[in-house]
């Protein structure tokens, strides 16, 4: 079992077999047989003699010898080397870029107002989302300007009045101011539902329907104010130049405010049938879907003298008040009046 450790157990068969065959059966013989007959390498010996063989020959091989680093040089010299100027030509062409962007998508950025930004944020180290409201807030702030002075532009008002300029202690039982204010928030249109101021003459009905469309046009809405008798003068128009399916659409398109006089509305629908048919039948097709804003100085009971028929009439006031807000206005001073009282006194 000793020789197990110092040969392999093929050799030693062998070597056992051999010294039978001679019949010395000693240990010593056994070792001599072994020791006299060639051992092969084991892999581990063959990959140990290659090892030693591959190090010799590179141990053998010439040293490199030193280059000059000046040819290295030559690379640095060749390649780009950013400069403070260079660094200002990319910014400048960035900024070219971004302008290029803001046209394709339509924003009227102007190229100073970028700079104004841009200096701001470098020179107060802006954040992100500080940046992009102070450069996109002007200008959406002047396109919202735009739009609402369009649309009261398109909104054809008689007058440009304001709830700011109504004199609310003339009167100061005619209207509720905070119900005023309520409606100035659009909430009605909002909803679909219509308006309807009634009251004598000259208490300031139409300067409060104006100056609620006002309000609506700033709150994105778009107005149509017209007098009863403008609207059906518009209408009979239509019905002889045959336009009427353009006024329909401007008229079904838009929140209404119409205001109702005693007499020239009366000789209007009386003259042109035709066109209170036309008025019902816009009335019809706005309700529940669009908001329409109405002053009168005619109580409901007597509409029927101001259309050519009862049954019209009574139609259209059923369209109006469904679901309508109804004001019935007090007062009998005449806001007209003092208003053109004081401007005689200011003057």
């Amino acid at each position: 079992m000793g020789l197990l450790s110092s040969y392999q157990r093929e050799d030693l068969v062998k070597a056992l077999e051999r010294a039978c065959r001679y019949r010395a059966f000693s240990f010593s013989a056994v070792e001599r047989i072994l020791a006299a007959q060639p051992r092969p390498r084991s892999d581990w010996e063959v990959l140990q003699v290659e090892a030693s063989q591959h190090l010799d020959e590179a141990l053998r091989e010439p040293s490199l010898s030193p280059r000059p680093t000046a040819e290295y040089q030559e690379l640095l010299d060749d390649s780009e080397v950013v400069t403070p100027d260079s660094e200002a030509e990319d910014d400048a062409n960035l900024r070219d870029r971004c302008l290029s962007h803001f046209k394709t998508l339509g924003f009227p950025l102007q190229a100073e107002a970028l700079d104004a930004v841009l200096s701001k944020a470098e020179k107060e180290g802006l954040a992100h989302l500080n940046f992009l409201d102070e450069l996109l807030g002007p200008q959406a702030a002047a396109r919202h300007e735009r739009a609402v002075e369009r649309r009261i532009r398109q909104a054809f008002f008689a007058e440009t009045k304001t709830l700011e300029g109504f004199d609310w202690k003339f009167n100061p039982k005619a209207f509720d101011r905070l119900q005023v204010e309520e409606l100035a928030t659009g909430d009605f249109i909002r909803r679909g539902a219509n308006l309807v101021f009634v009251s004598w003459s000259g208490v300031g009905k139409s300067h409060i329907i104006q100056a609620l469309g006002l309000k609506a046009c700033v709150h994105g809405y778009r107005v149509y104010y017209r007098t009863s008798a403008a609207l059906l003068a518009d209408l009979t128009a239509s019905l002889t130049d045959k336009t009427l399916p353009s006024v329909f659409v401007t008229i079904l398109a838009r929140t209404s405010s119409s205001s109702t006089n005693s007499g020239s509305t009366r000789s209007s629908a009386t003259s042109a049938p035709q066109a209170a048919h036309l008025l019902y039948k816009i009335i019809a097709a706005r309700n529940q879907k669009h908001s329409t804003a109405l002053v009168t100085n005619v109580d409901f009971d007597k509409w029927g003298e101001y259309l050519p028929d009862g049954p019209l009439a009574m139609a259209l006031l059923d369209r109006l008040v469904e679901g309508a807000i109804i004001l019935k206005i007090k007062g009998s001073r005449s806001y007209r009046a003092h208003r053109s009282k004081a401007y005689f006194v200011r003057r």
